[in-house]
């Protein structure tokens, strides 16, 4: 099932990581944070976007976890913990179906 063309795809990523940056102008580090792999691949398109638009850094990192049963089962995230703290933090997700990852 095709929910939306490339071409769309590509407006919606430029769209969002436009807001991002307009969110958080003042910051001087971005982290994205996707889950799992789609939404890890959502997150480095996202930061393909933003590179060039602005002086803050952006950090990639992705979160593991069983999208059946999100805190039933060990989430391992990728980048140590402690690196979070005080930072902006953007998570993605693809949301492709239920949207129970997210929540």
């Amino acid at each position: 099932m095709k929910i939306l063309t490339e071409r769309q795809i590509r407006q919606k990523i430029k769209r969002l990581a436009i807001e991002i940056l307009e969110h958080n102008f003042d910051e001087s580090e971005i982290i994205l944070v996707g889950i799992n792999n789609r939404g890890y691949r959502i997150a480095e398109m996202l930061q393909n976007e933003m590179q060039g638009k602005t002086e803050s850094q952006t950090l990639l990192t992705r979160i593991r976890l069983n999208p059946a049963h999100p805190i039933a089962n060990e989430v391992i995230l990728d980048m140590p913990i402690e690196e979070l703290n005080s930072k902006v933090i953007i998570l993605v997700d693809d949301v492709a179906n239920t949207g129970r990852t997210m929540f």
